[in-house]
């Protein structure tokens, strides 16, 4: 058995309990020291995985290493195992290999290798898979649970706050409904590409509406809002608390009408994309840290790069048969 697989299949073992054991303990209690800590697991996992697609020669061994890796990414979740939490893995099994035979025609192809070229896609389809397993594995949790968790709900709140900010400058999501209504109405009105109906801003002077105009403005806007959802704004409600029980409430109704695969497809997507956004940031740093360990790798020798003549015939014409 070659040495390098015995090294990365040790490697690969603990990489993904280190990973399985970020994920649950996130899942149980999501805080940034534990979001760090999954992080660490999982940037670990990518350097075991795209580091062995290289030392491993055998693609057969290769893919024996992935499905025990894969078996224990499960530990701490056989408790509560789900079809969705496998399918979502299969899923990044099979972009993560299509993702590698993109790497691998590189290196074959290529006549001056540039790890970068080799690394990129391998990560970006890494990343890219673990967001679907990531996906699944949360819509698996939601069908167990039967709603979204507070703590997660709020983790995803605050991480579209930079993108709120676009349209609520002052947001956090701490903030009351009632304040974040006023400071939407507020922005609305100083933006010439204001979202509010024509109706409300063409009659606005330029010295600005009287500031009783602009609280009916506002009552009219909360008053709209409860009416399409059902649900009363309260004085002290804040963002999080009150778009937590729109989204259970919303998913409830769904469920009772029979709606429910409707629901975990809309989980799904919840996650989805905000996930992928964060991956088209955080691929950039992953892929860095592969680039500084293949550097060390190379100065350490353990990594060689030799220039091959390589035999190719060419098709020629002969042009002594025109004499």
């Amino acid at each position: 058995m070659n040495k390098y697989f015995k090294i990365f299949l040790g490697l690969g073992v603990l990489v993904s309990l280190l990973t399985s054991y970020g994920l649950w303990r996130f899942n149980s209690s999501p805080r940034l020291g534990e979001l760090g800590f999954l992080l660490i697991a999982v940037l670990l996992l990518f350097l075991v995985l795209v580091f062995q697609s290289l030392f491993v020669q055998s693609r057969k061994g290769l893919l024996i290493l992935v499905l025990i890796e894969s078996f224990f990414i499960f530990t701490f979740f056989y408790g509560s195992f789900s079809y969705w939490f496998l399918i979502g893995l299969l899923a990044w099994l099979v972009i993560g290999f299509f993702a590698l035979r993109k790497s691998d025609n590189y290196l074959k192809e290529a006549k001056k290798i540039r790890f970068t070229y080799y690394v990129n896609p391998l990560v970006q389809g890494l990343l890219i898979g673990f967001v679907i397993f990531l996906s699944f594995m949360y819509a698996g949790i939601y069908q167990q649970v039967g709603s979204i968790s507070y703590n997660i709900h709020e983790i995803f709140i605050s991480g579209s706050a930079p993108a709120v900010r676009a349209f609520v400058p002052r947001f956090v999501p701490q903030m009351t409904v009632d304040s974040f209504i006023g400071s939407l109405i507020d922005a609305q009105l100083d933006d010439e590409s204001s979202m509010l109906p024509e109706s409300v801003t063409k009659n606005i002077p330029p010295e600005g509406l009287d500031k009783s105009v602009v609280d009916q403005i506002k009552t009219e806007f909360t008053t709209s809002i409860e009416e399409f959802t059902g649900v009363e704004i309260s004085s002290q409600v804040n963002v999080v608390d009150y778009t937590y029980l729109l989204v259970n409430n919303f998913f409830r109704s769904l469920s009772e009408r029979g709606m429910f695969p409707v629901i975990i497809l809309f989980v799904i997507i919840l996650i989805f994309l905000p996930l992928r956004l964060v991956t088209l940031v955080i691929r950039w740093p992953v892929a860095w840290v592969c680039m500084g360990v293949y550097q060390l790798l190379k100065k350490t020798g353990v990594l060689v790069i030799e220039t091959q003549q390589v035999p190719k015939e060419v098709l020629l014409v002969n042009l002594k048969n025109e004499e």
